[in-house]
């Protein structure tokens, strides 16, 4: 198996915090009866209480389970282990798992066997499905006429107007859409109170935003007469749900996938989990979103950033076609810089601004596109921080992205390539390629 690096191992962790914490327990004085097969790790951590922390790792995830109280996945221990393994492997001895790591791996192993599939000779209860469409349909129906009205009201009153508005005001149209069952809609509308008024294009891009809230609008009132990938791009960007089961019964694209970049965010107690893969001989990019609600709860799928691993993907339809669900996932090895390679790369901002006007072209409400950029520069202007490419052409970079000072220490100056995403305005860095794989943590 491939050395993990402590930078790959930080890609795991849930925050910051985690790894500081991580750090104080790296050293062997702290653990015993440190163990590991090709596929497994263990070992214990003395704390604070008589008994020390048993934990354990799983390599095909990987994944983690300790018996401390924490409520973090990764904990601390975890995370140390991990560290101590990858600086000091000799340490662990080549044995047998003792049984309550034995009986951990076992039931891995047990709910990771394929479930019943739904019997496809089973009818299908057509009746009730219909009149569940119907239900639906009736309520994202009236909330965008409400929508619609809301917009319409705030044309009439003016932007100077709605720039003394209060978050209140957006969120109350944002609760009525999620009443609506119109999650995508009322995203939308809670991101329009994140736009500062004082900015001197806030009233420009405000209206930018209302007229695409407008088009989805117009586009769903005729989505019966809408080519079916656009109906499926429309119903997306509202939020209805995608008939995943039904995906997944479809052949997908089989490849050599490599995690690149990783990125959480969280609303409500809700953790978001992006992922971005790209195909190593088919060269597709893919997006695979994960949720978990609270701290307790797994994601459903194991997706480590630096990893590559041989499986199967269902991309879901679309005039993009982008996001995907996971079908068939081998066990992971870690990618090498020939694997990196394989990605195709973008050497100037000319290129990436082609394909992201022919992508917005086809799905005008894709939020973003992810692009492997190759030798760029980072730079800091009277402006701020900037991204050159080799024909000196600059982008800036978004205005929530906290790892600026980072992206210049590990260039020292130099060009690197990045893995990045672009809305049409700016440039969000994920990760960079730094003879291994650097993940920004990231949080949003």
């Amino acid at each position: 198996m491939a050395a993990w690096t402590p930078a790959q191992i930080d890609a795991l962790a849930p925050d910051a915090k985690s790894i500081k914490a991580a750090q104080k327990l790296r050293t062997l004085s702290r653990w015993s009866n440190l163990g590991a097969t090709d596929s497994a790790l263990w070992g214990e951590c003395r704390g604070s209480g008589k008994k020390p922390y048993q934990t354990r790792i799983d390599l095909n995830g990987p994944a983690f389970k300790c018996s401390c109280p924490s409520r973090k996945f990764p904990c601390k221990h975890g995370l140390a282990l991990f560290y101590v393994y990858a600086q000091q492997s000799d340490a662990f001895a080549a044995s047998a798992p003792p049984e309550w790591v034995a009986e951990w791996l076992a039931g891995r192993a047990a709910r990771q066997r394929p479930k019943v599939q739904r019997d496809p000779n089973k009818p299908v209860d057509v009746v009730a499905q219909a009149k569940r469409q119907e239900a639906r349909a009736s309520k994202v129906e009236a909330g965008l006429a409400e929508l619609e009205r809301w917009l319409h009201d705030i044309v009439r009153s003016g932007l100077t107007e709605l720039a003394g508005k209060r978050v209140s005001f957006y969120a109350d149209m944002a609760a009525r859409l999620v009443d609506a069952q119109a999650p995508g809609l009322a995203r939308r509308v809670r991101e329009l109170a994140m736009l500062r008024s004082g900015d001197s294009e806030w009233a420009s891009i405000v209206l930018s935003e209302l007229g695409s809230l407008q088009l989805l609008i117009s586009a769903y009132k005729q989505i019966d007469q809408l080519p079916e990938w656009v109906a499926a791009d429309v119903k997306r960007a509202i939020g209805w749900p995608d008939p995943t089961q039904d995906l997944l019964q479809q052949a997908g694209v089989v490849d050599e996938w490599q995690v690149l970049a990783l990125q959480m965010s969280v609303e409500d107690k809700l953790r978001t989990r992006k992922a971005w893969l790209w195909g190593l001989h088919s060269g597709k990019a893919a997006l695979i979103v994960d949720h978990a609600f609270g701290q307790l709860s797994n994601f459903k799928t194991q997706l480590g950033a630096g990893q590559k691993w041989r499986g199967e993907l269902v991309f879901y339809p679309s005039m993009v076609e982008l996001r995907a669900l996971i079908k068939v996932q081998q066990a992971p090895q870690l990618i090498t810089q020939a694997d990196f390679a394989t990605a195709p790369h973008t050497s100037n901002f000319d290129t990436m601004l082609d394909a992201y006007s022919a992508a917005i072209a086809a799905n005008c409400w894709l939020p973003s596109l992810p692009f492997v950029l190759h030798q760029l520069t980072p730079v800091f202007t009277e402006h701020g921080f900037r991204l050159r490419d080799q024909h000196n052409q600059i982008v800036p970079l978004a205005a929530d992205f906290q790892h600026s000072w980072k992206l210049m220490a590990v260039s020292g100056g130099q060009p690197i390539d990045l893995v990045a995403e672009w809305d049409g305005a700016h440039l969000t860095p994920l990760s960079i390629w730094d003879e291994t794989l650097v993940i920004f943590d990231q949080e949003v």
